[in-house]
């Protein structure tokens, strides 16, 4: 923890709301103190030569750090134009699950008039890809590891740049032949030859397709001969790639070695023959890479730098979580799961987005003096975002529990750094955060006149279930009567 600290720098201040007795005066006599206009990605020979210097400002109340507004100026003075308002926002989903936090983050976005859409999803459990995919056909969801997204998308940005540069311009040009490379599968296909005019495909199956030159638009090659177009003898060990289907990063193989691979689709094979192959087995391959690379770019099959404007998530919490007798207490960021938390913070660095919202469980803040929370927020500031942190029930905005979870919010110092939304529910607060971030608790000020909705219990949410017999054996049941409170009615609008 203390290593990660080490990125900020010494000479960055910030303009407190907090007033005190020190004579600012005073201090500012002694020393240069410059300010400066906040940028994402703020280069030190940017800053003026000063002994410290400032662009942001911290005020208590729920930690904020965000743009210094002065009597002169406004959030867009001096900022970066980021062109005209979207009709859509893009969100990526980090840990998405079955993608709950990014469907209640949309419908939110909805009651304000924003359209943001989930674009892209991420979770390592394949079950609840599946069912966010059902729930977001739109959206592009993959079953993979957050840090070998991370290095997924930085190799993306290197191919697109190689292969999509001026795509619109050359998207006319004519295709070029088709290929054939050698095959990593240990349970490749085999491919002879009965005929000059006729090859046999023969594999596993028993009905393994035959394929001639007529049939495809384009001729053989050999690993030695990538441009000639003569229909030669085809070396043992070598196929034909039809097409490149998708791209991972990682070990699909379990070969030992990780790397960037694509999904190949041999000619004359089904799909089930579909293999990954490492993209060095490739190299006679450019051309079938430079078109899976220029389709994905213009259909956006993985975001770059400047593509996402919300990326939302909350990192696993098992390490985090007070649940866990065995979590380390003295040192959270040697647990490889809590280290998900710096993976998040990395792919926000990397495909600065315009809001950012990660979520986790309270206990985040119970131990090692809130370290982990307080790495998050920092890291958030260090990359210049605005940035909060409150700590919210779920139980007063309608939910029949009582558990608290903390939200980070970040955004882009052009933009407006969202509100924490103020309870509508009357709930009897439980398991409250340390005392020192009390100021963090999402709640009302004791002045402040508000008008609350009774809470949902438990009753509420499960008194319209039909009772269950200890020898039921359907999985679903039909309701045996109508809904009895807002909340159950609430709940069955989402079915047909």
């Amino acid at each position: 923890m203390k290593e990660a600290a080490n990125f900020h720098d010494r000479k960055c201040l910030f303009y407190s709301t907090v007033m005190n007795d020190n004579p600012v005066d005073c201090i500012i006599s002694k020393v240069i103190v410059a300010q400066i206009p906040p940028k994402i990605g703020l280069k030190s020979n940017s800053i003026p030569s000063s002994d410290f210097y400032f662009d942001m400002e911290y005020c208590v109340e729920y930690s904020t750090f965000r743009t210094l507004l002065t009597a002169t100026s406004t959030f867009f003075e001096n900022m970066p134009n980021h062109g005209p308002h979207k009709a859509e926002l893009a969100l990526l989903d980090l840990y998405s699950g079955c993608g709950g936090m990014s469907t209640g983050l949309c419908l939110g976005a909805k009651l304000s008039c924003t359209n943001l859409v989930t674009r892209w999803a991420l979770d390592s459990d394949k079950s609840a890809c599946e069912s966010l995919k059902l729930n977001h056909p739109e959206a592009q969801v993959r079953n993979e590891a957050a840090e070998d997204f991370l290095e997924l998308v930085k190799e993306w940005q290197k191919l697109c740049k190689r292969f999509a540069v001026n795509i619109v311009e050359r998207e006319n040009k004519q295709r070029s032949m088709s290929q054939r490379v050698t095959r990593n599968s240990v349970n490749s296909p085999s491919i002879t030859r009965n005929s000059v005019d006729s090859p046999k495909v023969t594999g596993n199956s028993v009905d393994s397709p035959r394929v001639t030159r007529s049939s495809v638009n384009s001729p053989r090659v050999t690993r030695n001969s990538v441009n000639s177009p003569r229909d030669v003898d085809i070396p043992p060990g070598e196929y034909e790639v039809a097409r490149i289907v998708d791209i991972c990063y990682g070990d699909p193989n379990e070969s030992g070695k990780r790397g960037l691979n694509f999904k190949v689709h041999w000619k004359g094979y089904s799909t089930s023959e579909d293999s990954w192959e490492p993209i060095e087995g490739l190299r006679n391959c450019p051309e079938r890479i430079k078109e899976f690379v220029r389709n994905g770019f213009k259909s956006k099959i993985l975001p770059l730098p400047g593509d996402v404007d919300v990326i939302c998530g909350g990192p696993p919490c098992q390490g985090i979580s007070g649940y866990n007798r065995f979590r380390n207490v003295d040192s959270p960021l040697d647990d490889e799961r809590n280290r998900q938390i710096v993976i998040f913070m990395d792919i926000v660095e990397f495909l600065k987005p315009k809001y950012v919202l990660m979520e986790n469980v309270v206990d985040i803040l119970k131990f090692d003096k809130a370290s982990l929370g307080r790495y998050a927020l920092s890291r958030l500031v260090h990359m210049k975002y605005q940035a909060r942190f409150g700590i919210i029930a779920a139980g007063c905005y309608g939910l029949p529990q009582f558990r608290l979870r903390v939200f980070i919010w970040g955004a882009d110092p052009s933009e407006k750094l969202p509100q924490f939304p103020l309870p509508t529910h009357d709930v009897i607060m439980r398991y409250w955060p340390p005392s020192e971030f009390e100021r963090n608790t999402v709640a009302y000020d004791e002045d402040q006149p508000r008008e609350l909705e009774k809470a949902v219990v438990l009753q509420d949410a499960i008194s319209d279930l039909p009772a269950v017999t200890s020898h039921e054996a359907r999985d679903e049941m039909p309701y045996e009567k109508p809904p009895e409170t807002e909340f159950q009615r609430f709940i069955r609008s989402g079915k047909s």
